[in-house]
């Protein structure tokens, strides 16, 4: 993560960075924005299912996904999730690997929802 990025973390759609990444094509935003509305919940319904082998790589889509839409705050919560398994207690403590996956899945999907909630809202 850029240090710029880093700063932006709290950020629920940095708005500079998607003009920035679309070069100001205000169409080209709101396409890409759909594209991600559309695709992002399925990313999710993938970690639902996917094993602890699978995990890193599909959460791993979602953080790259997040970040190139300006959802620094998603991102950071998916780039925490990428280590669940590997340094499990760094976040949810002594849960089972179940728990520890249901819980980051409920913090990904209260994310996410806000995402969500500000693409409808910013730009429907």
């Amino acid at each position: 993560m850029t240090r710029e990025s880093t700063e932006k973390t709290g950020l629920v759609l940095d708005s500079d960075h998607l003009e920035a990444f679309t070069g100001g094509d205000a169409g080209l935003a709101r396409d890409i924005l759909q594209t991600f509305a559309e695709y992002a919940p399925g990313y999710l319904s993938v970690l639902e299912t996917v094993s602890e082998a699978e995990w890193q790589p599909a959460v791993h889509k979602l953080k790259g996904a997040a970040r190139g839409i300006g959802a620094f705050a998603l991102a950071q919560a998916a780039e925490m999730a990428e280590s669940l398994f590997e340094n499990p207690e760094a976040a949810y403590g002594d849960l089972s690997n179940q728990e520890r996956r249901n819980r980051c899945l409920r913090d990904l999907e209260d994310h996410l929802r806000v995402v969500l909630t500000k693409i409808g809202a910013q730009y429907s």
